[in-house]
Parts: C-alpha cells; structure tokens; sequence
C-alpha cells in the first residue's frame, strides 16, 4: 500500500448530453466520434454495450436524442478543415436524415431536439455565443441570434411548446420564436433572471419545470424554482442548498426535480412542499448527467471520471405511494465505465482476476475478469492527458504519466476507491514511459530524461536522474537494472545509479550497455520475470531478446515482416506466450518468443476488427 491520500482535480466524462434515452431500456453516449448504443438490464446485470457507429463528422460534442420522433443529433466537436455539422441521424440504424453546416461557428457546445416537431436547436460558443433553430424537415434555419455577453452552457427547449427555449450559464436567459412582419420567425432574447444585489447567484445549469417554469441551480448549491415569464420566484420557493458544491445536472420527473452536484450528490427535492425528499448516496465523482427512462422506473448517472451508475425507481417514489418515506434510500449501481476518447494502455493483476485501463483524457477505470465489469473509475487529471501507465501486482497501485511530465501514484486499495497518493511533475517534456517496482517508480520523458522515485510505506519521495537520449521506453528489471529503448534503434540496459544525498535536478552519468536493434523502437514488453523483452520496431519488425545474456548475444528470434502491419502493443504472457496486436486491428498469439521466427501465418489470428489499431495488451 502507498501512502497520503490527495485530492484528484475533475474533468467532463460525457460530452454535452449526457446519457440520452432512445427507447424504453436503450440509451446512447458519445465516446471519441462513436456513437455507442448501450442498455439498461435487470437487477445485478450490467450495462450491455450493443453495438456502435461512427460519426459523421471529426468527433463529437454534444448529443440529444428523441424516442417519439426515433432521432438522434450530434455536433461536431471543433472547425477542423470545413465548418463543424450538425447531424440528425435515424436512431434504428444511425443514417443520416439531415446535416446542418454552421458557416461562421468554430464550436459547438450543446444541442436539443424540440418534444414533438423536427426542430432542432443549437448552442455554439466560438466566436460568439450563437443559438440557432433549426427545422430538419425542412431543412431551413428558422431563427439565429447571437445576444450573450456571458458564457452559455446548455440550451433546450421548452418541453410543451417549440417556441420558447432556456439557455443558462452565469444567467439564465428565455428565447422566444416570434413572427416578423416579413412572415419569417425571429429569434428573441430576453433576459429573465436578474437578481438584486442582495442575492445575486451564479446560475450553473437548469431543466424545464411545468408551464412556464424553470428551476435553477447555482455555484454554491442552491436550487430555485423561477417563472419563466417575470424572473420572479414561484409562491413558495427559495433558495434551497441541496448539495455541498456546485449544482452540475438536473432532470425533472412527476413530483420531483432532482439535481446532481459537483460533490458527487443527488438530491430530489419535491416540486410540491419544496424540501428534499430522498437523496441517493454519493458517486464518485462529480455528477455530469442525469437521464431518466421514459417510464421513469431507472436514473442514469454520469460522473467526470467516465462512470455511469444505474438507480432503479420505485414507483411510489414517483407517485407518492405509502411505501416511500423520506428514511428511505436510492442505492446507484456501477454499471458501466468508459473513456471519452482512446485508451492508451491496460495492464492486468497475475494474482487477482482485475485490469486496469487508462484512456488519453485522464480516466483510470478497473475492470473485473473476464466479464469487463467495471468496478470503479478515477479521474486522474482535468487537463492533462495520460501518455503511460504501470502497474505493480503485489501492492495494487498503478503509476500514470502525463503529458505534462507529472507522475501520479495510486493506491487501489480494495478496488472500489483508488487513491491518489503522490503526484510530481518529473520532466519538463511529456512522459513516455513508466515502469514500477516494490520500492522503485521510474519514469522517462521526451526530453530523454529518467526519473527515479522511491517509494515506501511511509513516503513516496524523489531519488534523481539520468538521461538516454531520444528514449521511448523503459522498464525496470530485476536486481536493481533498468532496460531503455530509443527512437533511434538502440535497447540500453543500466543500472539504478547511485545517487547521492540530495542529489539535485541534473542527471547523474551511468554506464550502460546497448545493442543497435533496428531503425528504431516504438516500445517493448517485458516478461512477468523481467527476463524477455519483446521490442515492437519502427521498421514493422517484432523482435525478441533473452535478458539473462549480454545484450551483443541477447537475440532470440525476430518475425517474418512479409505482408505485416505495424505492431502497436504486444504481451507475455507468465508461461511465456507472446500476443501482438497491429495497427489494422488484429491480434496474433505466438507459443514463445522463438515462434516469432516462424514462417509468415505462424501466429494464431484470435482476433480482427476493423474500428481502430490496438492500443494496448495485458
């Protein structure tokens, strides 16, 4: 075990959206430019993931989607070459019915479909905060009008009328679709929300209530129940604190509004009495959606860390039935946990039937073996994306690397609640490698430095450096040894160096043995007894060497590169089998380091896809 236990800062798991519903059980989310098609199952089942599409576009944004009209919408997620697009898509088969481009518009930050016509509406932030109506029927841009000076989150429509929308983000203003004496329809702004000095709010997101009103949510926790029309406070309300940090999410139902903090909280707080009812115990993480089924009987919950939790409804919650009282509790499940955006690595426990995955914007998630169930996802940085990942067996904690040059330790405990237990920034370039040990995490930058750190159950504390230019990768081996690979094509064995006390930030020199490989090497893979290391080459060779020799006599075989793709990940396995997985998609398992010297086809193809290369092998 590690020791301290620090704060881990949030970044969004979803983008804008959230976790939509399609139909009675199905819901969708976006994840990179996939629109993946997810259900909710019976009681101690998990998510099941169906199956998935592509975008249209170069990534997405936001999503909304409308089971009555049977659509889904998403937006681009940036101006790449050609402006970003706004797709309607049929939600049984994911063709696209309708494509909006948005000439003047370089981002798109949230979009909502209108309850019972094809109107579509979106929000965009760059240059200007722009909202623009759109009828895809018609394929006709009714109304566009850009009237913010603040920043605008989110924006919807009003569920009993087409015509009059919500948008929020600081301020809450109301959007109205009149008709203009030309016989067209314009788009007017008008400000509702204008608090007095007095109580003057941040207003951090807000949903529909019944009629003409919205309920509010504030940076500090509060929720209000606010006229649409005036601005004013309907008979009743006030500022009610609900949740220790900012209001994040809000979804509506029959009796209740029910609001998601940054704490991680979800209370539902009547509409009728204004009080908190019940309050579902807290995620992990700070909560970024909330979705209900059509029939109000489940609640999906996403967190910043990629989390998505199930809570199944009782109906006299809904309905105010005898069997509800304000004692009783809403126990969320775990049920899904996915990365927006690509994993970079995986690595899996020897001793206990768990993976790990660390995906490029920040997200830790442990999985158990072999169903893929999640138990637990982190957020390992808001800002920074995750280059690296090792993982040390014996004392479950995993060491991350950044593209800042931090290093961040976790300690997974029990698995349900990693802990961030020490974060340093260690290079001033990107971290490209990271390997730990029982009482050794090093690390290697881009600016060819590597780091040592010591690690006890006391303390986690810095040892110093050294440096192998133009590095790529590095693990450490057994006797106090570290085995580096370079971009040039040299594989370097050293020894830890012996630093003195207090040694400072310049690298100290060490003698090391290399071998010239190849062209170069991406990165390599190490047995469990750290005594093969399997080296994917630039030149599309694999290539094998036995560590218990000298480097110069260290070759055991290198595979046939006929009619090969690059290699991206590779594994061995502890009885020694070699898996490689390739930039097309396919994975081929080996029965030793010397079948990689076989005839072309030696390898066992177990598996092929063709949605993405593999990123990473355990």
């Amino acid at each position: 075990m590690l020791p301290l236990d620090l704060p881990v800062v949030g970044a969004e798991g979803f983008p804008a959206g959230g976790l939509p519903f399609v139909s009675e059980t199905g819901f969708v989310y976006a994840c990179g430019n996939a629109i993946r098609y997810a259900s909710i199952n019976g009681e101690d089942e998990d998510v099941g993931v169906q199956n998935f599409t592509w975008g249209a576009g170069s990534g997405v944004t936001a999503i909304a989607s409308n089971p009555r009209l049977g659509v889904i919408a998403y937006a681009e997620r940036r101006k790449t070459v050609s402006p970003p697009c706004v797709f309607v898509t049929s939600a049984d088969d994911g063709s696209v019915i309708a494509r909006l481009p948005l000439e003047d518009e370089l981002g798109v930050v949230w979009v909502d479909i209108a309850r019972e016509s094809p109107r579509l509406v979106v929000l965009s932030d760059v240059p200007d905060h722009t909202v623009t109506v759109w009828d895809w029927e018609e394929d006709r841009v009714l109304a566009r009008s850009t009237a913010r000076a603040s920043r605008a989150v989110c924006v919807n429509f009003n569920p009993a009328s087409p015509n009059v929308l919500c948008s929020s983000g600081g301020k809450i203003e109301l959007w109205e679709l009149v008709a203009s004496e030309e016989g067209g329809e314009d788009l007017v702004a008008d400000p509702v929300v204008s608090l007095g000095s007095d109580e003057e709010r941040e207003i951090t997101c807000h949903c529909w209530g019944t009629g003409d009103t919205v309920f509010a949510g504030t940076g500090t926790g509060e929720v209000v129940h606010l006229n649409a029309r005036t601005g004013k406070r309907v008979v009743g309300s006030s500022w009610l604190a609900v949740c220790e940090g900012a209001v994040s999410a809000m979804a509506l139902t029959l009796k209740h509004v029910v609001v998601g903090g940054s704490d991680g909280q979800v209370a539902w707080v009547l509409v009728s009495g204004y009080q908190v009812d019940a309050a579902t115990p807290w995620v992990h993480g700070r909560v970024c959606s909330l979705s209900f089924s059509p029939s109000f009987d489940a609640l999906l919950v996403g967190t910043n860390a990629g989390s998505i939790y199930q809570c199944d409804v009782p109906r006299d919650l809904i309905t105010g039935g005898p069997e509800w009282n304000a004692e009783s509790q809403l126990e969320p499940d775990l049920v899904g946990g996915f990365h927006d955006g690509k994993y970079v690595a995986i690595e899996a426990f020897s001793s206990i039937p768990v993976a790990v995955t660390a995906g490029e914007r920040g997200v830790l998630t442990v999985w158990k073996l072999p169903t893929l169930t999640p138990v637990s996802s982190t957020v390992v940085s808001a800002a920074a994306a995750v280059t690296c990942m090792s993982l040390w067996d014996e004392g479950r904690a995993v060491a991350v690397g950044l593209d800042t040059g931090h290093v961040c330790l976790f300690d997974l405990g029990d698995l349900s609640l990693p802990r961030c237990v020490h974060r340093s920034r260690l290079h001033d370039a990107p971290c490209v490698s990271v390997s730990m040990g029982a009482s050794v995490v090093a690390s290697g930058g881009d600016d060819g430095t590597v780091a040592f750190l010591s690690v006890s159950d006391q303390m986690v504390s810095p040892m110093g450096r050294t440096r192998v230019p133009l590095l790529t990768g590095l693990g450490l081996l057994g006797g106090g040894e570290v085995l580096a690979a370079t971009a040039d094509g040299r594989l370097v064995r050293f020894p830890i160096p012996e630093f003195p006390p207090g040694a400072g930030a310049e690298p100290v020199h060490v003698k090391m043995e290399e071998l010239r490989v190849g062209a170069g090497i991406g990165s390599f893979a190490l047995s469990p007894s750290r005594t093969t290391a399997v080296c994917m080459c630039t030149d599309r060779g694999v290539r094998a060497y036995d560590l218990a020799s000298p480097l110069s006599s260290s070759r055991l075989a290198s595979e046939d590169l006929t009619g090969q793709t690059r290699c991206t990940a590779s594994a061995v396995s502890p009885a020694g089998w070699v898996a490689l997985g390739r930039r097309d998609g396919s994975l081929s398992v080996f029965p030793g380091p010397a079948g990689l010297g076989g005839p072309p086809g030696a390898g066992r193809r177990v598996f092929d896809h063709s949605w993405g290369g593999c990123a990473g092998l355990a």
